[in-house]
């Protein structure tokens, strides 16, 4: 089991790379589309006797729907991909815990029902201390624009 261990912190080492690039990505996209809504409203009072002289109101109103929408979508694709890191180390805990079981079961390493109660209990605690560091370390790292993609 000690020799699963490299394996297992490079297999999270990885799905937390990938999890930061997409998810700098996808801030990157949220700014910009944040942005052309913030244009669109920021221009819009000193242009409002034009808007109105010209009829332009549901033109204006048209873009800035389309462009409130637009700016939506990175946000959600953010959360999907949060959803995303989620399943993927609950996901890879259950495989842990599916190894474990195995190998108490297939092996006279343990021999009585509390050692492996024990052992159980300690993985399970371990595995919620590797949840909670890999989400800190990932939030960190979003924090201060991280991700190992460069900028």
């Amino acid at each position: 089991m000690a020799s699963s261990i490299p394996a297992a912190l490079i297999a999270v080492k990885l799905t937390q790379t990938f999890y930061l690039r997409a998810s700098k990505e996808l801030r990157l996209l949220d700014l910009e589309a944040r942005s052309a809504v913030g244009a669109s409203f920021l221009e819009a009072p000193p242009a409002l006797l034009t808007l109105r002289t010209f009829a332009h109101q549901p033109t204006f109103s048209t873009s800035a729907s389309t462009a409130l929408e637009a700016s939506q979508r990175p946000l959600f694709l953010l959360l999907c991909v949060q959803r995303w890191l989620q399943i993927v180390l609950d996901l890879f805990i259950a495989a842990l815990n599916i190894g474990v079981v195995l190998l108490v079961t297939q092996t006279d390493v343990f021999r009585e029902g509390a050692q492996i109660g024990i052992v159980l209990n300690v993985l399970i605690a371990a595995q919620a201390t590797l949840l909670r560091f890999v989400r800190a370390w990932t939030a960190m790292e979003v924090a201060f624009g991280g991700g190992g993609g460069g900028g």
